[in-house]
């Protein structure tokens, strides 16, 4: 059976924004579930935690328009696990209450929320529930291939290295060996600028990447980056940042100005290259006092001299 992985949905983010919110449908929608329909085979759908953003405030309109696209998602694919992470529980310290009961009861989809589950040669682990230490000793126990999960895996480090951890929670990627920490599947913020987001394949002990077609995506362009071909969508957000003494030349503000006329969610930043007399790339080998000396405009730097002679530093 083929495995399909999702992760780190945060449904509801943005203060519940409509416009994120169509964003992240649009991606299910029209690629997640066609993609799904055309690999004609079981699929097994693991979600691996938080599916909604906030543990308390979920808007009526979110949690309506996620149960029709996980309704229609459980009917194209064998079985659908959801693992609850972190934001899927109402309190921080607790796994008594977590919105996944609650609002995907009777879908026949498998809520991993309180207890371990091994299933073959497979385990799946909820939020509250992982602890390296014990995990591996039912690991060295047990015949386990593939942990599921939402643990830090990466920050915190995972000793469990004697099978595949597939985890969520940090939502940058970051896969090395038997680690494999898959990110979120969107872009959510400029931490994420022009780095990819999406959905894996597992088949067998093949890790296959599927780029996230759909979402707002985040994008940084630097200088001379203006005048290559770029493909943003409407609603995706840029920041481009100049080179303070090319602001001025023709070339340059005639392509911002295309690109402040065609992109709603546009910046352009001024990168300074010199502070005073200071080249910004030497700012390193200068001390604070030196960086301050070069900022004081000549006619006061007697003034500042006379003040300076009198402080004891």
């Amino acid at each position: 059976m083929i495995k399909i992985l999702i992760t780190d949905t945060h449904f509801g983010i943005k203060q519940n924004s409509i416009i994120w919110l169509n964003s992240q449908c649009d991606f299910i929608e029209k690629q997640l579930i066609p993609y799904i329909k055309n690999l004609k085979q079981s699929v097994q759908l693991i979600h691996l935690g938080d599916v909604f953003d906030s543990r308390s405030t979920i808007s009526t309109l979110v949690a309506s328009r996620i149960v029709k696209i996980f309704r229609l998602l459980r009917e194209v694919v064998e079985e659908f696990i959801i693992i609850d992470g972190n934001h899927d529980y109402y309190s921080p310290n607790s796994d008594e209450v977590d919105t996944l009961s609650l609002l995907l009861k009777n879908m026949d989809i498998h809520i991993i929320n309180r207890n371990i589950l091994i299933k073959g040669s497979d385990m799946f682990i909820p939020w509250y529930q992982w602890d390296p230490i014990k995990i591996q000793e039912r690991v060295n126990k047990s015949n386990i291939k593939n942990i599921f999960t939402h643990a830090d895996i990466v920050t915190e480090g995972c000793p469990v290295t004697s099978c595949n951890v597939y985890s969520g929670h940090i939502h940058i990627p970051y896969i090395k060996g038997p680690i494999r920490n898959l990110g979120s599947c969107y872009a959510l913020n400029f931490g994420d600028s022009n780095s990819k987001r999406g959905f894996y394949k597992l088949e067998g002990d093949n890790l296959e990447f599927i780029p996230n077609e759909y979402s707002i995506k985040f994008h940084r362009i630097y200088n001379d980056e203006i005048f290559e071909n770029h493909t943003f969508n409407n609603n995706d957000y840029i920041e481009i940042y100049i080179d303070d003494n090319k602001m001025s030349v023709k070339e340059y503000n005639d392509k911002l100005s295309y690109y402040t006329k065609k992109y709603k969610n546009l910046r352009i930043i001024p990168n300074k290259t010199s502070i005073g007399d200071i080249d910004c790339e030497s700012l390193r080998s200068y001390d604070l006092t030196t960086i301050i000396k070069s900022l004081i405009p000549k006619e006061l730097k007697e003034k500042f001299k006379i003040i300076e002679d009198r402080v004891e530093y």
